[in-house]
């Protein structure tokens, strides 16, 4: 009672939590109006806003979330942040959506504000939203805030995916022939990853969006091995050669994806297409294995639920 009196007490705040749109009255340089709900697809492009001095930029930071671009922000002439990341090659280009706070000047004049936009993918463009002046830490800690729970649960799930995980390995040593705890658990671990890596609070906190992206999109692709394990164990079709196929193709997709990327012929993102059906393939396959086993009654009652 005392934590949550104290934490729902918002009058002893450290910062200005107050926000002000900015999205307005940008254009691009032939002169047209910009709608950052439909951003253009050309590679390379250039958005910019007039400041008048003494505005309300002063002592504020420029936040916004963005999504596959690279950019360089310019005041009066002036590079104030620049956002062109070298990963290794192997973890790809893109990053997700991903908030950022720029600290901006005191303006004793007017001055210009420019966005110089590189689209990492001509073919599905960048965006940048909900783009405003406020308080950096303000922002930072909303953004964490929104994403906590989220990401509580998924470190809830991880280990409970560990411990299961465990005890299945304990209980194979002891002579225990039922597997399907070890998938079970492994499918726990690889789902609370990939869903806490959608989280910017995953990413704010490693301070690494590329990576914990690239974690995304390998957690994706891992995903339909414990799902079609688990689900073969526990209906009794170990030898299925359906769930074989599907865990082979599984993993051809993961080292492909890598493959391609590290030699810069596709991109993660590019590829996504091809994890997603695998993945349908995998819950049609599922789906099939548990009704069969329902029918013919090779599933304990106490089973259905798990």
């Amino acid at each position: 009672f005392v934590l949550i009196y104290a934490l729902a007490n918002k009058n002893y705040s450290l910062y200005d939590n107050s926000s002000k749109p900015f999205d307005k009255n940008w254009y691009y340089e032939n002169g047209e109006s910009v709608d950052f709900d439909n951003f253009v697809s050309d590679s390379n492009f250039v958005i910019q806003k007039r400041i008048e001095k003494g505005s309300l930029i002063n002592n504020k930071s420029l936040c916004f979330y963005s999504k596959n671009i690279y950019f360089t922000v310019i005041l009066d002439g002036n590079v104030i942040y620049n956002y062109h990341p070298n990963p290794p090659r192997v973890f790809g280009k893109s990053y997700g959506v991903y908030p950022h706070v720029i600290s901006l000047p005191s303006l004793y004049d007017d001055a210009t504000l420019k966005i110089v936009v590189d689209n990492l993918y001509t073919s599905t463009p960048g965006f940048i939203k909900d783009i405003s002046i406020s308080n950096g830490n303000s922002f930072l800690i909303k953004e964490l805030r929104r994403n906590t729970m989220e990401f509580l649960l998924c470190a809830l799930a991880m280990a409970l995916g560990v411990v299961a995980f465990i005890l299945g390995i304990a209980g194979k040593h002891f002579g225990d022939r039922r597997y399907e705890i070890i998938s079970m658990g492994t499918f726990a671990m690889v789902c609370s990853i990939w869903i806490s890596c959608e989280t910017t609070f995953f990413s704010l906190l490693a301070s690494a969006p590329i990576a914990v992206h690239f974690v995304d999109y390998m957690m994706l692709a891992i995903l339909p091995l414990p799902t079609v394990l688990f689900a073969s164990f526990i209906t009794n079709n170990k030898e299925s050669k359906a769930g074989i196929i599907v865990a082979l193709l599984s993993s051809i997709n993961l080292l492909m994806q890598i493959l391609l990327t590290s030699l810069k012929i596709k991109d993660y993102h590019e590829l996504l297409i091809v994890s997603h059906i695998i993945l349908g393939a995998t819950v049609v396959y599922s789906l099939i294995l548990y009704i069969k086993s329902i029918i013919q009654k090779k599933l304990p009652r106490g089973v259905h639920i798990i």
